[in-house]
């Protein structure tokens, strides 16, 4: 559970989160989000600056945002359109993006609801995993309120048949 106001999960930097220094990553889980007309990350790599994040955006309100921020600080966004989002009710989201051809996609309860070729570039995961917390950058000290449960991040982009089956699961 997370109050909007003092709680967070904060993973140190490891060799092993840096997941976009390989083939892809995924970034997955259930959320529950109190409002779906407040921006507010769901996870994000930041220490001392944002990089690679997942957010329910306002620009579209309900829409799903992610932003895989390159190595040299370049953004690469992929969104959805608005009233994905649901506020009060567990859903399943996930963005997943493959390094070999720049392929990026979000999902939402095991289906995809956006994709884009975002291009081949090394994503920056290299900082501190946070959980519904932003502490640097623009939007500093922005939180998540509401529920969050069985987060995973992926080396990979995992297929939609595998985010499918997760969901189902």
């Amino acid at each position: 559970s997370f109050d909007g106001t003092s709680a967070d999960v904060r993973v140190p930097a490891s060799a092993s989160l840096d997941v976009g220094a390989g083939v892809g990553l995924t970034i997955e889980g259930w959320i529950k989000p109190a409002s779906a007309l407040k921006q507010q990350p769901i996870v994000e790599w930041n220490s001392n600056y944002f990089a690679v994040h997942l957010w329910i955006a306002t620009d579209n309100p309900g829409c799903l945002y992610g932003n895989l921020i390159d190595r040299s600080g370049g953004y690469h966004v992929i969104t959805t359109a608005g009233n994905v989002i649901q506020a009060g009710k567990y859903q399943h989201v996930a963005m997943t993006y493959n390094h070999t051809d720049g392929s990026a996609a979000l999902y939402l309860n095991g289906a995809v609801v956006a994709q884009a070729n975002l291009g081949v570039f090394t994503p920056q995961t290299s900082a501190d995993l946070y959980l519904g917390y932003r502490p640097h950058g623009g939007a500093a000290g922005t939180r998540f309120t509401g529920q969050m449960d069985e987060i995973s991040i992926y080396s990979r982009a995992l297929s939609s048949n595998e985010i499918a089956s997760i969901y189902l699961a």
